[in-house]
């Protein structure tokens, strides 16, 4: 029995040390594999990190370039840059100054001066310790030209881990059916397409450098949203605090902001206008000097400077005086009046043609477009400037764009939405009947031409048709429905159906005068209506189906990967 007590207990002791020791292999093995685990994540985080750097970087290439040449094609360093001024705006525009300064007092000590000008406007919104900036200035008071140099200067000095100004019209944006992420990711792959290949997590590198804080909105335009949604989208943008620049016309602004509220943490500066010794300076050095006097340099310009500075009381003085206060009125007179030889800019100040401000910036408008589109290629222009563009063919093309983006209710030019344009009729009709005239040749040589226009005009018109009216669905979000991609395949079948019918009864008739042709002939008269309408009926059917699974093609999801 006593042997038997120790057997049992060398057993049990045994397997005690069995058990104590599998738990600790099994204890090393999983602490092996979290470190395993978890250097493989770090990895994998670090390949996700290094990817989205090299496509911030390669994005602040492309950024730069882009509004490098959109200055110089502005002329805006042609000869210096218009100096740009601003200062802080009134109080009841922006934020506490604790919540902007991020500091725990209602002092007057938090208040910051943020006034300046163009080369500063970096510094300044690097003052702001919120990184929240509101830029508010009248028509053509310099905001556009601001966002540009913002944008630059702050390439300039970006490091590999910095944010990357991305400077985008505001006005697309609709508030009440797309966050500003999902429409911020939109629109930077619109215009860089590039960034919709995907990262490992399955978002499109776009999204992922919005959500990883690498992209700083520069957002323009505030005031050409539609009046309805511009509170709505300062209510939007305060459900973050990410740094942003938002530019409006004040006004507009002051009213968003009484419907809604103050853009949270924000700070706000309103240009000032242009000042007679701003016009001095730079008018008379962007044109040709007429006459050297004792050394000093003199200009067509110098009698419109003189005016303003000795008669600043007469009617037609401030009448110059007002419309000249801004970049845009004065970029419009260098172009007029220094860029054309001939002209004199004295006429500025007859009242009888300009009796009010009103009508001498329409003068200025209208006349920009001759003085822009003067040179014809024969002229010694510049190479930049040798086309053959005359300017009335110059005024009806950006005439007929502008009624176009009237209509669509935007101010941003998208090359994608010139199809507009062409009525949708014509567009499926030129479609249908480019299809049945290929399809009709290329049936023609082993069956019959007839039959196979029929065929080709019916499968035609059930694309087009099917293609255009699915347009809506696809670009205004929501609107998706069963019922819609009914009356899809029903207008895409139509035309074709139709259209087939016509042709092979009315071929089929002329040949059935023919004795000889008449089996063929109606057999063309039967065939071209059944293909026409079983094509077109097939192309609209599928081309509706593709509709509703298209990408952005009924839903308010933005591809931005999520």
């Amino acid at each position: 029995m006593i042997a038997m007590s120790w057997v049992v207990r060398i057993v049990a002791i045994t397997g005690g040390v069995v058990g104590i020791a599998t738990g600790l292999v099994a204890a090393v093995i999983a602490v092996l594999k979290y470190r395993q685990d978890r250097k493989s994540e770090t990895h994998e985080e670090s390949d996700i990190e290094q990817l989205l750097a090299d496509t911030a970087r390669k994005l602040a290439y492309a950024v730069r370039v882009k509004w490098h040449d959109e200055e110089e094609q502005r002329r805006i360093h042609d000869p210096f840059p218009l100096p740009v001024r601003w200062g802080n705006s009134d109080e009841g525009l922006f934020d506490h100054w604790s919540n902007i300064t991020q500091l725990r007092t209602t002092a007057d000590s938090s208040k910051l001066d943020l006034s300046g000008c163009l080369d500063k406007i970096v510094d300044i919104f690097e003052r702001i310790p919120s990184k929240r900036l509101v830029v508010l200035g009248s028509a053509g008071s310099g905001k556009t030209i601001l966002t540009l140099r913002f944008a630059l200067d702050l390439l300039a000095r970006r490091s590999d881990s910095d944010t990357v100004p991305v400077v985008v019209s505001i006005s697309s944006w609709d508030p009440s059916t797309v966050s500003i992420r999902d429409w911020l990711v939109t629109r930077l792959l619109e215009e860089h397409p590039g960034l919709g290949a995907s990262t490992q997590g399955g978002f499109s590198l776009a999204a992922a450098l919005v959500d990883r804080g690498l992209i700083l909105p520069v957002l323009d335009g505030l005031d050409e949203m539609a009046i309805s949604l511009r509170a709505a989208a300062l209510i939007a943008l305060n459900l973050s605090t990410s740094p942003l620049l938002l530019t409006s016309r004040p006004v507009e602004y002051a009213i968003a902001v009484d419907a809604a509220d103050v853009l949270t943490a924000a700070a706000a500066i309103t240009l000032v206008d242009l000042t007679i010794d701003d016009l001095a300076d730079y008018l008379p050095r962007t044109t040709r000097k007429t006459n050297v006097n004792e050394g000093r340099p003199e200009t067509k310009w110098d009698a419109v400077v003189a005016r303003l500075r000795q008669e600043p009381d007469m009617p037609e003085v401030e009448i110059v005086r007002s419309v000249l206060s801004t970049p845009l009125m004065v970029g419009l007179a260098r172009v007029i009046y220094s860029d054309v030889r001939e002209s004199d800019p004295s006429e500025l100040f007859d009242i009888d043609r300009f009796p009010t401000p009103h009508a001498l910036e329409d003068h200025l408008l209208d006349a920009f477009i001759p003085a822009a589109y003067r040179y014809s290629p024969r002229d010694a222009a510049p190479a930049w400037r040798r086309h053959g563009w005359a300017a009335e063919d110059a005024e009806r093309w950006l005439t007929n764009l502008a009624i176009h983006l009237r209509v669509l209710g935007t101010r941003d030019l998208a090359w994608w939405q010139l199809r507009d344009t062409v009525p949708r009729s014509v567009r499926m009709l030129v479609g249908g009947l480019v299809a049945g005239i290929g399809a009709g040749i290329l049936l023609g040589s082993v069956w019959n031409f007839w039959v196979g226009f029929g065929l080709g005009l019916g499968f035609g018109a059930g694309v087009a048709a099917a293609y255009e009216c699915r347009q809506p669905i696809r670009t205004r979000p929501g609107t998706h429905g069963r019922g819609r991609d009914v009356a899809t395949t029903i207008a895409g079948s139509i035309p074709g159906g139709v259209g087939g019918a016509l042709l092979g009864a009315s071929i089929g008739g002329i040949n059935g005068l023919a004795p000889k042709a008449l089996l063929a002939s109606r057999t063309g008269a039967l065939l071209n209506p059944l293909l026409g309408i079983t094509v077109g009926l097939v192309a609209g059917s599928g081309f509706a189906l593709a509709g509703r699974f298209a990408p952005g093609g009924g839903g308010t999801r933005a591809s931005g990967g999520e």
